[in-house]
């Protein structure tokens, strides 16, 4: 074989390398994960939270992201580290930690609303719990909006499943302004539904960065203080916004968590009124969902929805218009 053939065998084997390379980096592979549903999706009609829940919120989808309406950070590793902004949300000290393992107890609860009523319409379950951990914690735990005028429409954003802009759409035609709490993992893949939140006005809540299944409060003290300034930074970085309210999404707490979170800065938020609307699944019937919301309106009622289900889109309307016929106001959480 000839030099010059050997040189136009490796110079072509060279370019037909590249040009098969440039083929293969022309397509994208796209990746959707999520745990299978849970066999029983179906929940009697109930004030009460869902023990499968967990496994629900579980779920992770990976959604795309349009890049044009997605928030940029500095990648440059040579740039400046700017000084560590949390939004009024300040970390605690070693010290103030081990004060709150030694004045709380560190047994993990779950959080119940339903059962009978007082006079006033409220969960007596509610209101007991309400009494006795905003005495014990200032006046940093609540369930009832201090305005019992007023109503408060809150969601639970963890996963997305093409929902929650119908939900925005139908508050914006209300006139009607709504709290939403979010994790971390929601944020980053869905950055034009926050923008969207915060400048339409509505208020942005913390579920902190991630959670396992046994709940937020199962974490070290050290983790769950780590978690919730993981989101409450990368939300102050992107947005220029503070988030000043904190919910459990699993329902779970302890006396050392919410004297942590409460120290930290935030107002812990617990709902009064909640129906099992968070499996994307599930059969739900919407005369008996709204006729359960309609059951339990009361003075500074806190509603607990989630935009996994459609049915959820189609009820909160038909509340909202019952709410303030019976003149109640309808807003985010004061």
């Amino acid at each position: 074989m000839t030099n010059r053939l050997k040189t136009w065998l490796l110079t072509g084997g060279v370019v037909l390398a590249l040009s098969a390379g440039a083929v293969l980096s022309g397509f994208a592979i796209a990746k959707m994960t999520r745990k299978d549903t849970p066999d029983d999706t179906t929940k009697e009609a109930t004030n009460e939270p869902g023990p499968s829940e967990s496994a629900v919120q579980d779920r992770t989808t990976e959604a795309y992201v349009d890049p044009s309406t997605a928030p940029t950070v500095p990648t440059d590793p040579t740039a400046p580290v700017p000084p560590v902004d949390s939004g009024g949300i300040r970390e605690l000290t070693a010290a103030e930690l081990n004060d709150i393992r030694g004045q709380y107890a560190s047994v993990q609860k779950n959080y119940y609303a339903g059962g009978a009523a007082d006079q006033d319409g409220r969960p007596i379950s509610c209101t007991k719990f309400n009494e006795a951990f905003s005495e014990l914690f200032g006046n940093g735990v609540h369930i009832y909006q201090r305005d019992t005028s007023s109503t408060a429409l809150t969601f639970i954003l963890v996963n997305e499943y093409g929902h929650t802009n119908t939900a925005l759409d139908n508050l914006s035609n209300q006139g009607v302004m709504a709290t939403f709490f979010v994790n971390r993992n929601y944020a980053e893949k869905n950055p034009g539904i926050i923008r969207r939140i915060i400048d339409e006005g509505h208020t942005l809540g913390s579920l902190g960065a991630t959670f396992p299944d046994a709940g937020f409060s199962s974490l070290s003290l050290e983790d769950q203080m780590e978690s919730a300034l993981s989101l409450q930074r990368y939300i102050k970085e992107l947005y220029q916004y503070d988030m000043k309210l904190f919910n459990y999404v699993h329902d779970d707490y302890t006396e050392q968590s919410l004297a942590l979170i409460t120290k930290m800065g935030y107002q812990v938020v617990f709902y009064s009124v909640k129906y099992a609307d968070y499996d994307p699944n599930a059969s739900i019937n919407t005369d008996e969902f709204l006729e359960t919301m309609k059951k339990w309106a009361h003075p500074g009622a806190v509603y607990n929805f989630h935009t996994t289900n459609p049915v959820s889109l189609s009820v909160v309307p038909q509340l909202v218009s019952y709410l303030k016929d019976n003149g109640y106001q309808v807003g985010p959480l004061n």
